[in-house]
């Protein structure tokens, strides 16, 4: 009788503690976050803390991708609407002199269709003949033009993609959306051709698929540039890493 009674009793701390040991783990995790992270100049606590809390919790409890044939729907059903933010892109960008989101027409679509955030491209990739020996020329022109603001609504996006963020999974490790280029982009063997400065010389080759949904979620977090599938001559769906650390 005694003996059954020890064994319950160590069998009720043992209960009792796993659960508040795996507790002041999490507590003691955050507290380092929150308190020193923000001084640690090699990353080295910000990185331990989401590859080991954040990011498998978000994992444990984030729904699925949005499907491919969803995105699309969504983009046919709302297609007027996409096609005046592609108008409003060209003219003055999604962001102002500060960088900071103009929350008027293009922001009011936006939460019509449910995206979570929109990106103008300010680099003057798709010019006309985007791979034409004069489209450099005219690159070159335009980037000498606005040299000293780069990044800024005074530069026109005219020729630059336009992002359209649906969601990200699980919260920011990676996004899905749309994507408009200006000019028709060359696909080659699976891969679509962004043309650099330099005509002829180089390209930035992004992969392009027939399909994004088998894309396994560790595949797609270790991803380093989007991977696109066309759904019409100028228009893709995407999927692109988070950026974090």
């Amino acid at each position: 009788m005694n003996r059954s009674k020890l064994f319950c009793k160590k069998n009720i701390k043992l209960i009792l503690f796993v659960p508040l040991s795996v507790y002041l783990v999490f507590v003691i995790g955050f507290y380092l976050y929150w308190t020193v992270a923000t001084s640690d100049p090699f990353n080295t606590l910000t990185f331990t803390y989401y590859k080991l809390i954040h990011d498998p919790i978000k994992r444990l409890t984030a729904r699925p991708v949005a499907s491919d044939e969803l995105m699309i729907k969504v983009f046919y059903k709302n297609r007027k609407s996409f096609e005046r933010l592609v108008e409003i892109h060209k003219k003055k960008c999604f962001y102002n002199i500060n960088g900071n989101k103009i929350k008027s027409e293009e922001f009011k679509i936006q939460q019509k269709i449910g995206m979570i955030d929109l990106s103008s491209s300010t680099l003057d990739t798709w010019v006309p003949d985007p791979y034409s020996k004069e489209a450099d020329k005219l690159r070159k022109k335009i980037s000498k033009k606005y040299q000293d603001f780069p990044f800024t609504s005074k530069r026109v996006c005219a020729y630059g993609s336009a992002f359209f963020y649906y969601e990200n999974y699980p919260v920011d490790l990676l996004f899905k959306g749309w994507v408009y280029f200006p000019s028709i982009p060359v696909v080659v063997n699976g891969e679509l051709l962004e043309p650099l400065y330099g005509y002829g010389k180089d390209f930035v080759r992004y992969q392009v698929r027939g399909e994004l949904d088998s894309l396994k979620l560790g595949f797609m977090e270790s991803l380093t540039k989007y991977v696109y599938r066309q759904i019409e001559p100028q228009w893709f769906l995407f999927v692109c890493p988070g950026k974090r650390y």
